[in-house]
């Protein structure tokens, strides 16, 4: 134990298919102060809570080759703080009946109510003199499952471990033009318990990119029994993560 705490046609077939790899469409202008209520200065900034998104995002309905309807998410989170980046233009897709969960408070998080998986945004900063591709895998375990965390707020997290960690590149859109950035991918695996005491295996997958020693991470979850059987659940996660886009 890591850490612990108190076929074809498939849905994402249609996901990966309608992703292309440029980088996020331009959302409609945000408005000059940011929609999200930043979480407490005295938090430590290491713990991964919800990315605060800078602007109202603008969902549109997309079609997958099976005549499938998606939806693509494109918003705008606010920049790391004291950053001269205020704001990452951001995309991604996921299937069109997962329901908003964190709208009101300005984050990003979504649900398929059929089976309980979810997307969250997350954002923490990273350990000094470190950054996305040196930062040990075990760290990102730590952040996302701090009890003071988004994920674990409102759940019981009993343990967890990253099991697979690699790191890769993308082409996005910078001040300067056209730059390379780091992308790092882990798996996860963590239970949580519920309120009867049932203990629930979870998987979750995390891609993630860095901006100024802060670490952006789109997470997903679902269950463990499912993920494992590599079927349409899986394949739908995984190609969440795969559709997730950005320029600074």
């Amino acid at each position: 134990v890591e850490g612990s705490t108190p076929g074809s046609g498939t849905i994402a077939q249609q996901l990966r298919a309608t992703s292309t790899p440029s980088t996020a469409a331009k959302p409609t202008p945000a408005p000059s102060t940011p929609a999200f209520s930043s979480p407490s200065k005295n938090l430590d900034p290491t713990i991964a809570t919800s990315a605060p998104t800078f602007s109202e995002p603008r969902l549109s309905k997309s079609m997958g080759p099976n005549a499938t309807p998606l939806t693509r998410y494109d918003g705008q989170l606010v920049g790391p703080p004291d950053s001269k980046v205020k704001v990452l233009d951001i995309s991604f897709q996921f299937p069109f009946d997962w329901l908003q969960l964190d709208r009101v408070l300005g984050g990003i998080q979504f649900v398929d109510q059929r089976n309980g998986d979810k997307l969250y945004m997350l954002r923490a900063q990273l350990p000094e003199d470190s950054t996305l591709a040196t930062v040990s895998k075990q760290w990102f375990g730590t952040s996302i499952f701090d009890p003071k965390g988004s994920i674990s707020s409102g759940i019981n997290i009993d343990e967890y471990k990253v099991i697979t960690s690699s790191v890769g590149n993308q082409i996005v859109s910078c001040p300067t033009g056209a730059c390379s950035t780091d992308r790092r991918r882990l798996k996860i695996n963590y239970a949580t318990v519920t309120g009867n005491g049932l203990r629930v295996e979870r998987r979750a997958l995390v891609d993630a990119f860095e901006v100024d020693n802060w670490c952006y991470m789109l997470v997903t979850g679902s269950n463990a029994v499912n993920f494992e059987k590599k079927g349409r659940e899986r394949d739908t996660v995984e190609a969440i993560v795969d559709s997730f886009r950005f320029e600074r």
